[in-house]
């Protein structure tokens, strides 16, 4: 599936080389795309995934609370809201895409995804996949009903002491489907060490990262 990609790609590489060797200046636009590209590929390709069972979670659809955090836009971490948990994930084009979990807005926006009662699931909350189709949801991923390739994601939670009060700290961790090699198409699993380069990358942005901590699950 990734070679059909690389090839349609291919005219746009080829293009990009002829233009360098040419000596033409890119515009800042395709440079800026082209540059978040590659530090995506520190971790690697973009995987689609499947989860068996949870196909009444579709569509997939990019919520309007979502942030495009990359560089000159850095993710404003004291303005967060620390009563909430914020769904994180790279996208394919190497971008860092963060919304809230749950928000009012959802239920018109995921009706269908109503869960079991203890399956610690909230009801019309954000999926992962809902960040990466705001950035990839082509025709082939539609139709064989996977969700959106992206590298990795995770959770943005607040922090809280052992009295459960809030310390006004955050945890960046990898709990995603899109982490785990049962689940991803290319069967690898992105643990501590692709989570500590998504921490990087975020720094990267310009975004003030000295009240984040990383903490990585062993992905599944």
């Amino acid at each position: 599936m990734y070679v059909l990609e690389e090839f349609l790609c291919l005219p746009a590489v080829v293009a990009v080389f002829v233009q360098s060797q040419a000596g033409i200046v890119l515009n800042p636009v395709e440079r800026d795309r082209i540059s978040r590209r590659r530090s995506g590929d520190r971790l690697g390709r973009p995987s689609r995934i499947f989860v068996r069972g949870r196909g009444f979670e579709r569509p997939y659809i990019s919520p309007p609370t979502v942030q495009i955090i990359r560089q000159g836009a850095p993710l404003a971490v004291s303005m967060l809201d620390p009563s909430r948990t914020f769904l994180w994930l790279i996208d394919a084009q190497g971008d860092i895409r963060i919304a809230p979990e749950q928000d009012p807005s959802y239920a018109s926006l995921y009706p269908r995804r109503v869960y079991l009662e203890g399956s610690g699931r909230p009801d019309h909350g954000l999926k992962h996949a809902d960040l990466a189709a705001g950035a990839s949801y082509d025709r082939v991923t539609r139709l064989l009903r996977l969700r959106p390739p992206a590298r990795i994601g995770g959770e943005l939670r607040p922090e809280t002491a052992h009295d459960g009060l809030l310390t006004g700290r955050w945890i960046l961790n990898n709990d995603s489907a899109y982490n785990a090699r049962k689940t991803r198409l290319d069967f690898k699993s992105m643990g501590q060490k692709e989570l500590r380069i998504a921490f990087e990358l975020l720094r990267a942005t310009g975004t003030d990262t000295s009240d984040i901590t990383v903490h990585a699950f062993r992905p599944d």
